[in-house]
């Protein structure tokens, strides 16, 4: 919850720094459940299943997008 919250924290700060209209509602909702996928696994797919979940609580797409592709910065080929 620690790093969920600090994810937030730290996008709802960038989101609010843009030069152009951001939902910064959006950015918080998705940045807080990016990683909902967590409580089902700890691999790399934690992304794509949080997105699932996401979606059967019926979050909107924007928020499950955003737990779906969260996902991929700074993983090298093998694990991606």
């Amino acid at each position: 919850m620690r790093h969920c919250i600090a994810v937030e924290s730290v996008a709802v700060e960038i989101a609010n720094e843009i030069d152009h209209p951001v939902d910064v509602e959006l950015v918080s909702v998705g940045a807080i459940l990016h990683d909902i996928g967590r409580g089902y696994t700890h691999s790399i797919a934690h992304g794509i299943v949080g997105s699932c979940v996401a979606r059967r609580f019926g979050f909107p797409e924007e928020v499950c997008l955003i737990i779906e592709r969260h996902i991929g910065g700074g993983i090298d080929s093998e694990e991606a």
